[in-house]
């Protein structure tokens, strides 16, 4: 499994992989096993065991949305993510251009969830909220009733074996996932974080006022971006 890695992530087979190897073949928010990655490994099969743990199915789970990527190309054009041009008219430029650029598979964008974890943060049901210790977050359900698995944690600290290669999750990236959960309870609970973050109706020139626009009503909740 670490063989099989690679610098750069083009794919979701890729991203998968990296983002495995980054987390401990482990879900960051309950601490289970990979399934898959314990049956076939057998090194890994003596740690689960030696530490007595649990396996679960996990899923590698996208902080800003893959469909950026399916619909972005290297120019732009008419089949661009509008997220882009949204990002950049927040000041969002080194990002935009770095999901621009296929980074929506890089392993600051990924984090590995098992099942249940995954609809929830695609959901906006979970979220993280960041602390002042460096990659520390509190974990946040909407309702502790849609989550009841006694071993979630109340904190993360992502780490990494390689911060070079296997770098963590971006602050970056999560505040703005963040801010979208926030916008999708005000509007009114159930709604999708890709559908927040991608409003396909907007276009960039457009003049609407920008409440009317989800990604846009979440940045503004945010410090102004004025990164270089």
């Amino acid at each position: 499994m670490v063989n099989a890695t690679v610098d750069k992530p083009h794919n979701h087979r890729e991203a998968t992989r990296n983002v495995l190897v980054r987390d401990g073949f482990r879900c960051v928010v309950t601490g289970r096993y990979d399934t898959y990655t314990t049956i076939f490994i057998s090194e890994l099969q003596k740690h689960v065991k030696a530490e007595k743990g649990k396996n679960l199915d996990t899923r590698c789970t996208y902080i800003l949305p893959e469909t950026i990527a399916t619909n972005t190309s290297s120019a732009r054009d008419e089949s661009e993510s509008p997220l882009l041009a949204i990002l950049e008219r927040f000041g969002y430029h080194r990002l935009a251009t770095n999901l621009r650029d296929g980074g929506v598979y890089n392993l600051q964008n990924v984090l590995t969830l098992e099942g249940n974890a995954h609809q929830f943060f695609h959901t906006s049901v979970l979220w993280f909220e960041a602390t002042a210790m460096p990659d520390t977050y509190t974990i946040h359900t909407a309702d502790d009733s849609m989550y009841m698995q006694p071993e979630l944690k109340t904190t993360v600290t992502f780490k990494t074996p390689d911060p070079t290669k296997f770098p963590r999750p971006s602050r970056e990236n999560l505040e703005i996932h963040t801010a979208c959960t926030r916008v999708a309870w005000l509007s009114g609970a159930g709604l999708y974080i890709d559908t927040i973050m991608a409003d396909l109706k907007f276009s960039a020139e457009d003049d609407s006022d920008a409440s009317e626009v989800p990604l846009e009503r979440a940045l503004l909740t945010l410090k102004p971006n004025y990164e270089s």
